[in-house]
């Protein structure tokens, strides 16, 4: 039997959807990083289709003030 509760589940971040709200509130890379107590690499990474936690991509969104679905990439189904 599989224990799924200790892996973390795993999204895509749109980085579009991003890079329009740091525009919009002004924002960079940097200071989400602070924000987050990540470092600017890890926060690139995860914009460009790193695995991401679902804590993260929520860290995210609200340092940019957004819904967090609003900055989420759709899946495709298999």
């Amino acid at each position: 039997m599989s224990n799924n509760q200790s892996t973390p589940q795993v999204v895509r971040l749109d980085r579009r959807a991003i890079r329009s709200q740091m525009a919009l509130n002004d924002v960079t890379v940097q200071q989400i990083a602070d924000q987050l107590g990540m470092t600017r690499q890890a926060v690139y990474n995860a914009m460009n289709g790193s695995n991401t936690t679902l804590d993260t991509v929520s860290k995210m969104a609200a340092a940019l003030g957004v819904d967090p679905l609003s900055i989420l990439t759709a899946e495709p189904t298999p």
